[in-house]
């Protein structure tokens, strides 16, 4: 890697309050964050205050960007998002083609990305297609995966969402480390089953339409080409406990189950939060213990807290709150963001794949 021995120097496209790159470090690699590309000025403030670093603004306009190893993205998924029009690729918002173009002026050999699982269904399944045509286009290949917060890594939230990882022929995935063995899924952790779901490649449709808990993998030829290697396999299935859904999620606002996590972090600093959670104390309890942290009031003056929603969503204490914004800027922040944990869990597992396949 470019940023010394094992550092792997980062761009970060649409990158929000940066929980992408917060994820990266909690896979356990080691990186240097070079340069983000936010508009928003209310991220972006956050991005200034905690990375400190360039900020390239619209990545539509970024044409010599400096060099990184590696390219985050959780571009925007309003245009596919179950919360919003579902515009999907007539939405001007649709960005992944420019996402991949500055990867490959960046000469970024890897590819982060993330987005709602609705990705998958828009257009009829088009949207989908045409990220793993950009994909194919740009000479990558990809390996991706649907996950779930609170069965990925005991969040007290659903928060569905696809994560994928990208990389040009040729990039050895022997250089994450680590990262490869951080991909602590529950139930000792790799997704089961091999039921063929979506996989597209080049806008060819290769597999069915539902909106499942999928893994596919898409190759990018050298000269843009995609020669299909299918492979959809089910992530950790729903054990038929009901959860708290995020906007995106069907369902939103049922309670969520109580189910263990493995006890691998360590435990809350005090005994507990003191609030009566009733049907969510198990949930809370289990974030509690997983995160590290006891769950802040939920509630304060009345309305529902800035802080306690950062702390649903894995963050540290004060990342987005401690920034000076109001907290309806805070809420919208937090709404649009990433949980860290479950964007390391989902990356380390998808870099295993991906080193399994290197070593086959």
């Amino acid at each position: 890697m470019g940023g010394g021995e094992g550092v792997v120097r980062v761009g970060a496209l649409c990158a929000g309050y940066g929980g992408l790159e917060l994820g990266l470090q909690l896979a356990g690699i080691d990186t240097d964050l070079v340069w983000v590309a936010e508009t928003d000025k209310h991220a972006s403030a956050v991005l200034d205050a905690r990375f400190g670093v360039p900020n390239l603004g619209d990545l539509t306009e970024i044409a010599d960007p400096p060099q990184v190893d590696a390219i985050t993205a959780g571009f925007p998924c309003q245009p596919v998002s179950h919360a919003g029009r579902r515009a999907g690729i007539d939405d001007e918002r649709w960005l992944i083609r420019d996402v991949v173009s500055v990867a490959r002026r960046a000469g970024a050999q890897w590819l982060f990305l993330e987005n709602v699982r609705g990705l998958l269904t828009a257009n009829q399944g088009d949207a989908f297609g045409q990220v793993l045509d950009a994909l194919a286009e740009g000479g990558f290949d990809a390996e991706w995966a649907c996950i779930r917060a609170d069965q990925s890594v005991g969040a007290c939230h659903r928060r569905d969402r696809w994560f994928a990882v990208a990389h040009a022929d040729g990039a050895g995935s022997e250089a994450w480390g680590d990262a490869r063995r951080a991909s602590q899924l529950e139930d000792g952790g790799e997704p089961v089953g091999h039921t063929p779901s979506v996989a597209y490649a080049c806008g060819e449709r290769h597999g069915g339409g539902q909106d499942g808990g999928e893994v596919g993998c898409v190759d990018g030829g050298a000269e843009g080409e995609a020669s299909q290697r299918q492979r959809a396999r089910q992530v950790p299935v729903d054990r038929g406990a009901a959860s708290v859904a995020d906007a995106d999620s069907p369902g939103r606002g049922e309670q969520c189950g109580s189910v263990p996590v493995e006890q691998k972090l360590r435990s809350p600093e005090r005994g507990g939060s003191q609030v009566g959670w009733g049907d969510y104390a198990d949930a809370i309890a289990r974030w509690e213990w997983a995160s590290g942290r006891c769950a802040p009031a939920p509630v304060t003056d009345s309305k529902l807290s800035s802080r306690f929603v950062e702390w649903m969503m894995g963050l540290p204490d004060g990342w987005v709150t401690g920034a000076g914004l109001s907290r309806s800027q805070e809420l919208k922040m937090l709404g649009n963001g990433v949980v860290p944990q479950q964007a390391a869990a989902a990356y380390g597992w998808l870099l295993e794949q991906i080193g399994e396949m290197d070593e086959g």
